[in-house]
C-alpha cells in the first residue's frame, strides 16, 4: 500500500504559467524515488507540495489515505515528512548536535557518528564545518526524525563524486533498512540509476521511467570504487581540516617578495642617506644654496613617497594574488593578513599625491631654516 499518493495535482504561478499539469504518482515505504527533469520544470515545486510547504492549485495529495489539506499542512510537516534542503537550512548559531536534537529526543551523537562526524566536530558551530559535513548534518537531522517520508532536494548537487556516492548509499539505507519513503529531486543520472523508481518531470507531466537494471546501477569505471568505509575515512580526514596551509610553492614565492621589499627599502634608505650627507657637506663648506638644488630636493622627497607607496602596494598586492592563485580552498591567516595590508597600501597609494604636494609646498622653507639655523 502506498504511503504517499498524488492525484491530478496542478500548480501555476500567478495563474498564468502552468508548472504542473494533472500529476499522478504513488510512493511506498522502503523505496528510493528519484525525480529527474530540466531546471525550472517544477521538481522542487512538486517536492514542496508533497511536503506540505505549499498547496496545489488543483488535485489532492494523500498521506496514508488521508488528504493532507484536510488533516492540516502543519501537522503533515511536523509528523509525516523530514526535509533535506539543497542549502542545508541549518540553524547557523547551533552545533550539529543541537541541530539534530531539534527533530528527535534520541541522542544525536550516534547518528552523527554513523554519518562520519567525530565527537569534536559534533560540538563545533555548523559554520565551521565544510560543505560535505554540513550536508551530513542536514541528513542526520532528517534521519533522526521519526517521520516516515524523507524529501531531499538536490542532496548531492554541491558535492564531489565520492561524497555524492556516500550520501546516495545513506539514502538507500534509509529506504531499504529503515523502511522510509525517500524522494529525491536530482540532476544526477548516477543517483537515478541507483533509485528503485525513477520519475521524469517534463512539460508539467510526471512520467515513470523503466526500472534501472542491476548492471546499470553499478558505478561507472571513472568513479572511485574503494569501499565506503575507506572513502568516509578519507573524507573525514579532509573535512576535519577546513583551513589548509599554503603549498611549498606559495611559501617560496612569498619569501621572494618579502626579500624584494627589503631590498627596495634598503636602497631607498641608502639613497636618502647619501643625499642628506651630500647636502650637509655642502652646507658645512659654505656652498650657497641654489634654486635648482631646492627643486632637486623637492623632487627627491616626492619621489621617495611615491617610491615607498608603489613598492609596498606592489609587494602586498602581489602576495595577495599569489595566495589566491594557489590551490588552497580556504585562505590562511597569512593570506588574510596580506589582503588587509594590501588594501591599506592601496589607500596609502591613493593619498600619496596629496602628501607629495604638501612636501613640495613646505620642504623649501624647512630646508632654508635648516640652512641658516646655525647662524641664528
Amino acid at each position: 500500500m502506498s504511503i504517499m499518493e498524488i492525484k491530478q495535482v496542478g500548480y501555476s504561478y500567478d495563474n498564468k504559467k502552468k508548472v504542473l499539469k494533472g500529476v499522478n504518482a504513488e510512493m511506498e515505504q522502503g523505496k528510493l524515488y528519484a525525480i529527474l527533469g530540466p531546471s525550472g520544470c517544477g521538481k522542487t515545486t512538486l517536492l514542496s507540495l508533497i511536503g506540505g510547504l505549499d498547496s496545489p492549485g488543483s488535485g489532492q495529495i494523500y498521506f496514508d489515505g488521508q488528504d493532507i489539506a484536510k488533516t492540516g499542512l502543519s501537522d503533515h510537516r511536523k509528523n509525516h515528512v523530514a526535509f533535506i534542503f539543497q542549502a542545508y537550512n541549518l540553524i547557523d548559531y547551533l552545533t550539529p548536535t543541537e541541530n539534530v536534537s531539534l527533530t528527535s529526543k534520541l541522542p544525536p551523537l550516534p547518528i552523527l557518528e554513523r554519518l562520519g562526524l567525530t565527537k569534536e566536530e559534533a560540538k563545533r558551530n555548523v559554520l565551521k564545518l565544510s560543505g560535505g559535513q554540513q550536508q551530513r548534518v542536514a541528513i542526520a537531522r532528517a534521519l533522526a526524525s521519526e517521520a516516515p517520508v524523507i524529501l531531499a532536494d538536490e542532496p548531492t548537487g554541491n558535492l564531489d563524486e565520492d561524497t555524492a556516492q556516500d550520501i546516495t548509499e545513506i539514502l538507500k539505507e534509509s529506504a531499504h533498512k529503515m523502511n522510509k519513503c525517500v524522494v529525491v529531486v536530482t540532476h544526477s543520472n548516477e543517483l537515478a540509476k541507483q533509485a528503485d523508481v525513477v520519475f521524469r518531470l517534463k512539460k508539467g507531466e510526471l512520467q515513470v521511467l523503466e526500472r534501472v537494471q542491476d548492471g546499470a546501477a553499478q558505478p561507472q569505471s571513472r568513479r572511485n570504487n574503494t569501499p565506503r568505509s575507506e572513502r568516509r575515512g578519507k573524507m573525514m580526514e579532509i573535512d576535519s581540516n577546513p583551513i589548509t596551509k599554503p603549498s611549498k610553492k606559495g611559501t617560496i614565492l612569498s619569501a621572494v617578495f618579502y626579500a624584494l621589499v627589503v631590498v627596495l627599502l634598503i636602497t631607498a634608505f641608502v639613497s636618502l642617506a647619501a643625499c642628506h650627507q651630500n647636502i650637509s657637506l655642502q652646507l658645512e663648506q659654505g656652498v650657497p644654496v641654489q634654486g635648482n638644488e631646492l627643486a632637486i630636493v623637492n623632487l627627491y622627497l616626492t619621489s621617495c613617497v611615491q617610491y615607498f607607496a608603489l613598492a609596498g602596494a606592489m609587494v602586498f598586492c602581489g602576495l595577495d594574488t599569489i595566495y589566491k592563485s594557489l590551490d588552497t580552498p580556504t585562505p590562511t591567516l597569512a593570506a588574510r593578513s596580506s589582503t588587509v595590508i594590501s588594501a591599506f597600501m592601496r589607500a596609502f597609494l591613493m593619498i600619496s599625491p596629496s602628501v607629495s604636494c604638501l612636501l613640495c609646498t613646505y620642504s623649501s622653507p624647512l630646508f632654508l631654516f635648516y640652512r641658516f639655523m646655525p647662524d641664528l
